[in-house]
């Protein structure tokens, strides 16, 4: 996805800024427990998964929530925000010029990683749209 000239502008600002309404409304808790699922075999079933790629540490979803864990500290969406974030994703995807370049699942990576890595640091090291058509 390295080359953005066919996007146009209004795409680009409407990244920029949900990306922004996103990292405020993402949730931070220290000391977090690992999250239980009392639905198994249901499309509530808790998946976890170890990420040694891009993100690291333990992600865990369950329904719409989503959450980075690393030393003991939670970053993501809760079941209330989880549906901003994955519509935000789809409306990346669904723009002709990334769907045709990347994978929906790759799209949701990258685009957690760049949240996750600006909460918890405090600020973006880049804005998303730049950082979006890097990859």
């Amino acid at each position: 996805m390295k080359n953005n000239s066919a996007v146009s502008n209004e795409t680009i600002a409407y990244f920029d800024n949900e990306i922004f309404e996103l990292l405020s409304i993402m949730e931070t808790i220290t000391n977090a427990p690992p999250i239980k699922s009392e639905s198994l075999g249901s499309v509530l079933e808790m998946n976890a998964l170890e990420l040694n790629g891009p993100i690291g540490g333990l992600i865990e979803t369950q329904g719409d929530m989503i959450h980075s864990i690393r030393n003991g500290s939670s970053v993501g969406f809760s079941d209330q925000t989880g549906p901003r974030f994955r519509k935000f994703i789809n409306n990346i995807y669904r723009t002709p010029q990334i769907k045709s370049k990347a994978s929906e699942a790759f799209i949701k990576e990258i685009t957690f990683k760049w949240l996750v890595d600006t909460k918890r640091s405090g600020q973006a090291a880049s804005n998303f749209s730049s950082y979006l058509f890097q990859q």
